[in-house]
């Protein structure tokens, strides 16, 4: 996919675009298949939208997040504005 097609995305969660970094790794996770990714960025920097946005991509609506408590609240959240089920645990 190329920058525009990621747009809606960036749309539906209120952003103008995405960073660069995360069209990087929406571009890679196509390249290789889409199976599985590790994101490693510093706080703030999107990781919860990149997660997020890629299972909808793939045609997950319902998602189990393992995540933190401090961080459950922003996954469910985003997972709202995308319309999909994101359960925290």
């Amino acid at each position: 996919m190329n920058t525009l097609s990621y747009q809606k995305y960036a749309d539906m969660l209120g952003f103008d675009k995405f960073f660069d970094s995360q069209v990087t790794a929406f571009n890679q996770w196509e390249r290789e298949g889409q199976h599985r990714m590790c994101v490693y960025y510093p706080t703030g920097a999107g990781k919860s939208d990149i997660m997020l946005v890629m299972m909808l991509l793939a045609g997950h609506t319902d998602v189990l997040v393992i995540t933190p408590p401090i961080t459950a609240e922003r996954f469910e959240t985003v997972g709202k504005k995308l319309g999909m089920n994101v359960t925290c645990v």
